[in-house]
């Protein structure tokens, strides 16, 4: 089940390692409240946060915080989601910011971002990749 994200779903979600929490810091728990954010939860275990700001007409930025918990059957229903948001949006673009690995760039792939770049040593001297959707590039 998806629905709308509370505060207390970020102290709930057992964060898998592949964002930074350095990275936002504090802002992190702000960013959730400030963007449109969801909750993806199972038996009652959040798996995942999805969240999408519009920083210009059409264009948002998004992030998904994933569970240590989700699994494949998790991820088809995150795609199915995220794509039904692009559409009711009206988005012409999303785009996000991840670590550069193997297992996060298929992640991104499978949801239907495509690869734009990299950010050498963005931070704490790690490279990170820019994803994209771009509208009619949704992976079908």
């Amino acid at each position: 089940m998806i629905r709308e994200y509370v505060n207390e779903d970020f102290d709930k979600l057992e964060m898998n390692g592949y964002i930074d929490p350095e990275l936002y810091g504090d802002r992190l728990r702000l960013m959730l409240e400030a963007y449109n954010s969801y909750t993806m939860e199972t038996e009652g275990k959040v798996m995942a946060i999805i969240s999408f700001r519009e920083y210009t007409r059409g264009c948002y930025s998004a992030f998904v915080l994933c569970s240590t918990l989700l699994e494949g059957k998790h991820t088809k229903e995150l795609k199915v989601f995220i794509q039904g948001c692009i559409e009711a949006l009206e988005a012409i673009r999303v785009e996000t910011l991840s670590l550069k690995d193997d297992v996060i760039d298929r992640f991104h792939r499978f949801l239907g971002f495509s690869l734009e770049g990299t950010k050498v040593k963005f931070f704490n001297n790690k490279d990170y990749n820019m994803w994209a959707w771009v509208g009619g590039n949704n992976g079908s």
